[in-house]
């Protein structure tokens, strides 16, 4: 995609304001409660896009191109260059290989993660793996309607009550396992956080994560360990020995480095996963402290407008008030800029503040305070964010 009216139409589309050559809009893929797909505009006229929640990259270049086809029209570059030319993901041409299927607890299916795989002119395979919901009459583009997502393969964890089940990191794996005649599953790719998957299913239950063996697959492996311990009666996390890098079960049973009964006994010997241990597979588990609770500011901080702009936002935000206020007098301040001032003797002062906003990292949510005053300052002045 490219040229300045593909990023603006597309930027449009997806509900932002094209007034400069970088904007955030909601995510195409996940459910979005804050603005996190970065959209920019190059110098050479190229359109690229990026989701700082962690959604696959592909995954958010299918969305787009299947939910609006025709922003895919060929245009001639804006100014010629003599750099080598690099095919994008984008560009290439991707072929079906299969659709993995999610359902609900009697089989109805629910939504659906395609497979597609393209090799590059250097032999480099790449893979894609666009998802859609069912609406009831046909498949429809993404899962952002569904208020939920379900386990892979929930029929059988529901029906199997007394198995151990074995979480992997991907359809293919899991697929590999139930043929050996283990209960396995895994999620469709969404936020880190997998804040909408449904893991009740899981209460009471073994549960052995299948540890990929890079740091993506290590640091996945961990979000669904906290994603899980709260309803599991035990989460174990199993290092497959010998691995090669990037490795996984698939991997592992391919080269025949070990049987079902061998993956049985490393899931009964691996520790029990804990969110302050580190666990045999060398997993570095992060401490997340305490929620921070909000703090009641004084009725004298909340004075006039600035107050008024506290009240309206804390009820939809977790930041803290405090952050909140110092936020919006800061930006207040830097858009009415240096004119309004205060005579104070024979010195000056401006209206303009610059704050530093200290918390714990993970509960501060110092971030957070930032999102609903740049967004109020934008909506009062469209043109305050790029001045």
């Amino acid at each position: 995609m490219q040229g300045r009216p593909a990023f603006d139409d597309l930027v449009r589309r997806c509900g932002g304001k094209p007034d400069r050559t970088s904007v955030k809009v909601r995510c195409v893929v996940h459910e979005d409660a804050s603005p996190s797909l970065s959209i920019t505009l190059k110098d050479d006229g190229t359109v690229v896009w990026f989701c700082h929640a962690g959604c696959d990259q592909s995954a958010v270049t299918d969305a787009i191109r299947d939910r609006w086809p025709d922003l895919w029209k060929p245009v001639a570059p804006l100014r010629r260059s003599t750099r080598p030319v690099v095919t994008p993901a984008s560009a290439l041409s991707y072929r079906h290989v299969c659709y993995y299927t999610y359902t609900d607890g009697t089989g109805k299916p629910v939504h659906r993660v395609e497979r597609r795989e393209a090799t590059d002119a250097t032999g480099a395979r790449s893979k894609a793996f666009p998802q859609s919901h069912w609406n009831g009459t046909r498949w429809s583009s993404g899962t952002k309607p569904l208020p939920t997502l379900h386990l892979y393969h929930l029929p059988d964890i529901m029906r199997w009550v007394t198995a151990t089940v074995w979480y992997c990191e991907g359809e293919k794996d899991a697929d590999r396992l139930q043929s050996l005649g283990l209960v396995a599953t895994t999620n469709a790719k969404e936020a880190p956080t997998l804040d909408r998957l449904d893991v009740t299913p899981l209460r009471g239950r073994r549960v052995y994560i299948l540890v990929d063996n890079d740091a993506a697959g290590r640091k996945t492996a961990d979000h669904v360990a906290r994603k899980i311990s709260p309803v599991a009666s035990s989460v174990r996390m199993v290092a497959l020995p010998g691995l090669p890098e990037k490795g996984d079960v698939s991997d592992w049973l391919d080269a025949r480095m070990g049987t079902v009964d061998d993956l049985e006994k490393l899931g009964s010997g691996a520790p029990e996963w804990s969110p302050t241990d580190d666990d045999a597979a060398g997993i570095a588990h992060v401490v997340e402290p305490e929620p921070a609770t909000k703090r009641e500011l004084d009725a004298k901080a909340l004075h006039g407008l600035a107050g008024d702009v506290v009240r309206l936002v804390d009820p939809h935000t977790e930041a803290d008030p405090a952050a909140v206020l110092a936020s919006f007098i800061v930006a207040f301040g830097n858009a009415v800029g240096t004119r309004p001032h205060h005579m104070l003797g024979a010195e000056t002062h401006h209206a303009r503040a610059f704050a530093l906003i200290v918390g714990t990292t993970g509960t501060g949510r110092k971030g957070a305070s930032w999102a609903p005053i740049r967004e109020l300052m934008t909506l009062a002045d469209g043109g305050w964010s790029v001045r």
